[in-house]
């Protein structure tokens, strides 16, 4: 930067270089580097260096204007290479007061005295490749140290696992798999790296704070805050810069802080305090500091920022000056680190232990009669703790329930359950897997009460995400990425979920069932069925996981789960009532029965890997039972559908009978199906009839020359022999059949 100075700004400038980072603000100006009008990840501006419609020759003028009129100078606007464009700003003005964003965008702002001098700057554009910024630290280094604060407490409280990333043994034919820890958790410097980005030692990285309000789930751990001096109102004048630290309890107050603000230098490690500028002179001391704090991933009451006020002499020629201390302010951060307005404080006169407790309060002594003089500001950035108030108030009330600290009967958690359908729809998604995560814990362990209206928020909330968030998709992506990755059991840690779910859901179904009203809820959960049954699923392979763990050799599968008689129960008249669903919906040619049909036959290919496939043979007669003696043509399409799906497992052809002396039952299922549908004369039924035998000869994996995947190589002779060997019954083909079977085959 390059400033005009007169001699005594010079001896002036001196004495300032000698007593760092005790530091006088001394200009300011305005450079926009993010669109203001697109989401995040999009162009810039016209008013950003980086607009990518400016040639090298534009005037920088109209780059800046709407926020600082900056010199037509041939020179100011020069691309260097890529994204990367040179900025020189001559308009600069004293600073005379804070500011914030806000008053930034004010267009009726008072512009205070210009000062002659030229800010020279380059801006290049960040290519994080498939990173997300969020892990980028404006300090110019990666931003690991929140992370790194979680895992050592995820470490301390819940120890891992040998083997894979999920801490248990992997099921051949489970589908959901963990990612590898290694994979999961990316190191950012690998990530710049990898980019072919290195940080130089002056170069600053920005953070668009958009990127924490964008409609979709934290994928990475975010957790910073921000903290913002803004006055000081005292009686006197004085020249006053102010330190802050973060502190991990009152008790001592000799101790150290913690080492959690990021340092203003790039390559540096956490640092114990930091320092804001001096306000010179000034009886209402105005700054416009930002600190950054790395807090701890756990708040406990104790948990503060210390502001420490110093009065420095600048009169002094010979020596550096010594600050001097003239109060303190104390924050705790479990009170106020989520609230996003401003805050007021009083200034304690000297700091004493236990300066943070009700009781100590009156013994203290205040400046200016204790009036609140100290105004700051705090934005806390984080995927770990919600700004918004009501799922903020969500998470407090689950967590006094968990930790039985609040009443019995509830009603403050029931009434924070219900007020989660009022939540804006960006932070609700933001946070969508913990709030999952709770009210799944709730419906499965919270009580009949809490059950039911946990389980009716989460259709509410389902529904919302699905019909808000749709990109097309039947199903939502957000939600098929929590059961595939966010639900977990945590190692056994919880109990699992599907024993509550069945059970209230099943309750709805009966209601329904026996015609009680029970409102649009009933079809919201019918359309979102899809996704509940994959949570029993999940929630029945991770309680197997958990129980066979210790108990198997390492490398072999793990045994079938043996459902408890009542839960099986509650399964099965579940299941009922959803076939009902489905057999009375197909006759009003409703495309939900499809889904739905769908849903249940995938419901029980997925439970055939899990449950003792004994089980998974009475739903299946169940579904045939429900079906028997149909002849509708869609109701008959259903049941093909649901034989295709359950015919391409993998262990179709080695699965056992219905009683241990019997012949594999879901061939014998299978193979009276196939009879009803030979002949039949809709094309698409007579072709899910053959795909389901082509699926059962490829299971089998003959290789005798005549055989292989490709349906190519099949006959019909080959067919019967196959059926014939492994499922002794020999099928017999009609002319007809021989013939559609040719056409189908080719």
């Amino acid at each position: 930067m390059e400033v005009h100075l007169t001699e005594r700004e010079k001896q002036k400038l001196q004495v300032w270089s000698r007593i760092m980072p005790y530091r006088e603000s001394f200009a300011w100006a305005i450079v926009p580097l993010f669109e203001s009008n697109v989401a995040v990840g999009g162009a810039a501006s016209p008013s950003s260096p980086l607009a990518p419609s400016l040639s090298g020759s534009s005037s920088q003028e109209s780059m800046v204007e709407p926020v600082a009129k900056i010199s037509s100078d041939s020179k100011l606007a020069q691309y260097s290479s890529g994204s990367s464009v040179i900025v020189e700003i001559s308009n600069l003005n004293k600073v005379k007061e804070s500011y914030t964003e806000d008053s930034l965008q004010d267009p009726k702002r008072k512009i205070h005295k210009p000062v002659k001098g030229t800010l020279r700057l380059e801006v290049e554009k960040l290519q994080t490749g498939n990173s997300d910024i969020d892990t980028v630290s404006e300090s110019g280094s990666v931003n690991n140290e929140p992370a790194d604060a979680v895992d050592q407490f995820v470490d301390s409280t819940f120890p891992k696992f040998p083997g894979n990333g999920s801490g248990r043994p992997q099921n051949a034919h489970f589908k959901w798999n963990v990612l590898d820890g290694k994979e999961a958790h990316r190191n950012g410097s690998a990530i710049i790296q990898g980019n072919n980005f290195e940080l130089g030692s002056g170069d600053f990285i920005a953070f668009d704070f958009r990127a924490t309000t964008k409609s979709e789930p934290f994928s990475q751990l975010l957790h910073c805050l921000y903290v913002y001096p803004l006055i000081v109102s005292l009686s006197r004048k004085k020249n006053l810069f102010i330190r802050v630290e973060l502190r991990k309890d009152d008790i001592d107050i000799l101790r150290e802080p913690l080492e959690a603000i990021y340092p203003r230098d790039s390559g540096s490690s956490l640092q114990k305090w930091a320092h804001t500028q001096v306000a010179v002179g000034a009886r209402i001391a105005c700054y416009h500091d930002e600190i950054k704090i790395c807090p701890p991933a756990i708040f406990t009451p104790q948990h503060h920022l210390l502001f420490t006020m110093f009065h420095v002499d600048l009169q002094t020629k010979l020596e550096a000056p010594k600050p001097v201390v003239i109060g303190y302010a104390a924050l705790p951060l479990s009170t106020h680190a989520q609230l996003h307005s401003d805050i007021a404080l009083p200034v304690l006169k000297e700091l004493v232990p236990h300066y943070l407790q009700e009781s100590m309060k009156e013994r203290l002594d205040y400046l200016e009669d204790g009036k609140h003089v100290f105004r700051l500001r705090l934005r806390l950035c984080s995927s770990l703790y919600p700004t918004n108030e009501r799922i903020r108030d969500f998470f407090l009330e689950f967590d006094r329930h968990i930790l039985r600290t609040s009443p019995p009967w509830g009603s403050e958690l029931l009434e924070a359950i219900n007020s989660l359908k009022n939540v804006d729809s960006t932070e609700l998604l933001q946070f969508l897997q913990p709030i999952l995560n709770m009210l799944l814990h709730l419906i499965g362990d919270g009580g009949e009460t809490l059950q039911v209206a946990a389980f009716r928020a989460m259709v509410n909330i389902l529904t919302r995400v699905q019909q808000e968030s749709s990109d097309g998709a039947e199903r939502n992506r957000f939600l098929v990425t929590y059961v595939d990755y966010a639900f977990d059991d945590f190692g056994g840690r919880q109990p699992p979920v599907y024993p509550g779910l069945s059970t209230v859901w099943g309750s709805l179904a009966r209601s329904k069932a026996k015609g009680y009203r029970v409102g649009p809820v009933y079809d919201d959960v019918l359309a979102m069925a899809w996704f509940f049954l994959e949570l029993i699923v999940k929630s029945m392979a991770l309680e197997q996981s958990s129980l066979f763990y210790n108990n198997i050799p390492s490398g072999d599968d793990i045994p079938p789960l043996q459902l408890k008689d009542g839960v099986f129960r509650c399964i099965m008249q579940l299941y009922d009532c959803l076939l009902t669903e489905v057999h009375e919906r197909c006759k009003k040619g409703l495309s939900l029965a499809k889904r739905l049909n769908s849903s249940l036959a995938f419901f029980c290919y997925d439970l055939l890997s899990i449950i003792e496939p004994r089980q998974v043979f009475e739903l299946v007669a169940l579904y045939i039972d429900k079906f028997t003696g149909v002849c509708q043509p869609v109701l008959h399409d259903c049941k093909l559908t649901f034989l295709q799906i359950i015919c391409d497992h993998d262990l179709f052809v080695e699965m056992p009978g219905r009683d241990p002396s019997d012949r594999n039952y879901l061939s014998s299922v299978l193979i009276q199906e196939l009879f009803l549908t030979w002949d039949h004369e809709d094309l698409t039924q007579r072709g899910k009839c053959f795909h389901m035998v082509l699926s059962v000869c490829r299971a089998k994996k003959v290789d005798s020359g005549l055989l292989s995947y490709s349906h190519k190589y099949l006959s019909w002779e080959n067919i019967s022999e196959i059926f014939l060997e492994n499922f002794s019954v020999k099928l017999v083909f009609s002319k007809k059949s021989r013939e559609n079977l040719g056409i189908f085959l080719k």
